[in-house]
């Protein structure tokens, strides 16, 4: 890259300037591929000319083509995630699919789930990817929806609430309390317009500020690398250890997730679903607050923080990604040994498993996970109505949009067939999953010279 760093120049579009998403606003919001974003609502879809969007900022109601349109985030459903309760297992499809549930059976080629949005539905087995069962863990928040409840820092240009996301433009810290008691996973994704410095301090006790006097976590966040540190009341700092993620340098977005290990005193860090490190604490766990504290370390670079989750675990049933990878099916038990073979089916609460030309039944509370083979890749259809539904606790659907009236938005899905859905579960619409997402209003990359 001869030195230098990419950020295309900031540009303030036209329809973005007509309709400013004032902080804690709910309207839903369009965003289109030159970057444009509008708030209103969606009136119409005609499945051969767009969707037909109505605007304050417009006299007329406006039609969009398909193939123009990004994203529609829905920031009424966000709010119905601020608040404490039990996960359920997820189950992971080849297709990017994530839904929440229980597994009935596996059968015949098909595996039948009883989802939270459907009842009983059921998918081919060969596209399953792998079953996490989330027994022991609690969802401790997820959005954010509003500023409500944390804290910033006294800087001038303190984060803020924007259309789903907190957007920072400066140095700022932002605290909450989540009343961490055992192991936790946070998760969120972040965006950026520049060689930034981020933290996360996991056991927080001060919110609005940094505390040495206090036993912590701190996991740094760079433009090329990942680094954790233990803070302890009375003894000081100690950096347990660094890691460069392939690919960091050269990014502008990422999803991150952190895991702590109370019962271990281990740290584990993924990027965009892949394993980083993992770090062990030789003192265990010193951790002894409650909250989580994010902070910006650097004025005139742009962040934005969305799609938090704070979740607390048994750290008996922590997820493995990195099995997701098999060549075959692997069961991953609580005493964390591994069966690999075949999978033949579930039923009565039992898993059946050919190994080595032996089946062996083992039951389902047993089970931490199960990741099937990997199967060959496909690629994204590049149908414009072909689109994916993220919603709260971490679901994702993708299906082929068919109507859209009122509060009901129907479409078929490749593992589920046909779906009925209310807008109001729905957090946000992709379209065009063929192509990248658009970079956010204020995020565009532009050419930074440091010779």
């Amino acid at each position: 890259m001869n030195g230098k760093i990419f950020f295309l120049p900031i540009i303030i579009w036209a329809l973005a300037s007509l309709a400013p998403i004032a902080s804690g606003a709910t309207n839903e919001v369009i965003r289109l591929f030159d970057g444009s974003i509008l708030s209103g609502s969606a009136l119409d879809l005609d499945p051969t000319r767009g969707i037909t969007w109505s605007s304050p900022a417009a006299r007329k109601p406006i039609l969009f083509r398909q193939t123009n349109i990004a994203s529609i985030l829905f920031p009424k459903s966000i709010s119905a995630a601020d608040q404490e309760k039990d996960s359920v297992s997820t189950f992971q499809f080849t297709n990017g699919d994530k839904v929440n549930g229980g597994l009935h059976s596996i059968e015949q080629g098909k595996i039948i789930i009883d989802s939270e949005f459907g009842g009983k539905i059921e998918a081919p087995q060969e596209q399953l990817q792998g079953i996490f069962f989330s027994r022991g863990q609690r969802l401790l928040y997820e959005g954010p929806t509003s500023l409500e409840g944390w804290k910033t820092g006294d800087q001038m240009r303190a984060w803020e609430y924007k259309d789903g996301a907190f957007v920072s433009n400066g140095a700022d810290i932002l605290g909450r309390d989540f009343n961490l008691q055992g192991s936790c996973s946070v998760e969120f994704e972040m965006i950026w317009n520049g060689p930034f410095a981020f933290s996360v301090t996991l056991y927080a006790q001060e919110l609005d500020r940094f505390d040495y006097s206090s036993s912590s976590y701190v996991i740094y966040i760079g433009s090329a690398s990942i680094a954790a540190q233990r803070i302890q009341a009375g003894v000081g700092t100690m950096m347990l250890g660094r890691a460069a993620p392939s690919g960091l340098a050269n990014k502008n977005r990422a999803k991150f997730e952190i895991r702590c290990n109370k019962s271990e005193g281990t740290i584990t860090v993924l990027m965009d679903g892949k394993f980083v490190e993992k770090w062990a604490d030789p003192q265990g766990f010193v951790g002894k607050g409650k909250g989580i504290l994010f902070f910006s370390q650097v004025d005139g670079v742009a962040m934005r923080l969305q799609n938090i989750r704070v979740m607390e675990w048994d750290p008996r049933f922590e997820p493995d990604n990195s099995a997701l990878e098999n060549k075959e099916d692997v069961l991953m038990l609580a005493n964390k040994d591994k069966v690999r073979g075949k999978l033949l089916g579930v039923e009565n609460g039992k898993a059946a498993i050919e190994v080595k030309g032996n089946r062996l039944n083992v039951p389902l509370d047993r089970i931490v996970q199960m990741s099937l083979a990997k199967p060959k890749a496909t690629t994204n259809d590049s149908d414009p109505w072909l689109v994916q539904g993220t919603f709260i606790g971490g679901e994702a659907l993708s299906f082929k949009l068919t109507d859209w009236t009122g509060e009901k938005i129907e479409g078929v899905s490749p593992n589920f067939g046909p779906l009925q859905m209310e807008r109001s579960k729905i957090k946000q619409l992709f379209f065009n999953l063929h192509r990248p997402q658009p970079a956010e209003a204020g995020m565009e990359m532009q050419e930074l010279d440091f010779e």
